[in-house]
């Protein structure tokens, strides 16, 4: 499968657990405010809830002719506006921090990134890790941030010699 395919169905596979009000598969900027209501806020609630998806990296492992497995590392960069009640009874720190679990444990189990019959990754994915949770200001707001990662084994691609 290409990378498109599999950031194709990452994209799917994490709109369907409705945890993330917007969803890229790319990095996206804003040039003035109404780019940032347009492209970051939920439209329920006003707050900003966006995660971008990515190609980090790529490794190649090469186990002879057409026998070429590619390593994506697909990143996800997610963002979401922090906010509490003024005693501290509720805060968005614990429904974050379950969200972040659901969406792991949605790709973790649909490791070959299957949407709608399709195996998007014919090998494998690894587990989805939280490489990075915590607080950043993102388009000057406080925001909960968490950097999820994996690498779908997709392969083997066709690779010969002239």
């Amino acid at each position: 499968m290409s990378l498109r395919a599999q950031l194709d169905a990452v994209k799917a596979i994490l709109v369907a657990t409705a945890k993330v009000a917007k969803v890229y598969e790319h990095l996206v900027y804003a040039n003035n405010d109404q780019d940032m209501i347009t492209f970051f806020k939920d439209p329920v609630n006003g707050r900003i809830d966006v995660c971008f998806i990515t190609r980090e990296s790529t490794q190649s492992n090469d186990q002879g002719a057409d026998n070429n497995y590619d390593l994506h590392t697909i990143s996800l960069s997610w963002y979401r506006s922090v906010h509490r009640a003024n005693d501290d009874s509720t805060n968005t720190e614990d429904s974050f921090q379950d969200d972040v679990e659901s969406v792991r444990a949605t790709f973790n189990s649909n490791r070959k990134l299957t949407v709608n019959g399709t195996h998007n990754a014919p090998s494998f994915s690894a587990p989805m890790q939280a490489r990075a949770i915590g607080y950043v200001s993102f388009q000057g707001v406080l925001c909960h941030y968490a950097e999820l990662v994996f690498v779908p084994k997709d392969g083997p691609n066709p690779t010969r010699s002239a």
